[in-house]
């Protein structure tokens, strides 16, 4: 894996991320799901994003060293 694919996978987790508060707002509208559901994905995507600032370059340094 290439250092340039290890920072793509940060970027897909983000967007995947994103989409469970696009599936939840839409079950929210449908009635199949809870405002608290939402709020969760809001706060999840919040913790990884977090996470993620504090933490890509120790992981990328594992999942695609530099040599």
């Amino acid at each position: 894996m290439t250092y340039s694919e290890a920072e793509a996978l940060t970027l897909v987790w983000r967007l995947q991320r994103v989409s469970c508060i696009v599936y939840w707002t839409g079950w929210l509208r449908e009635g199949k799901a809870t405002h608290q559901s939402v709020i969760d994905a809001v706060k999840n995507t919040s913790l990884l994003e977090v996470w993620l600032e504090e933490n890509t370059t120790k992981l990328l340094s594992y999942i695609a060293p530099t040599a």
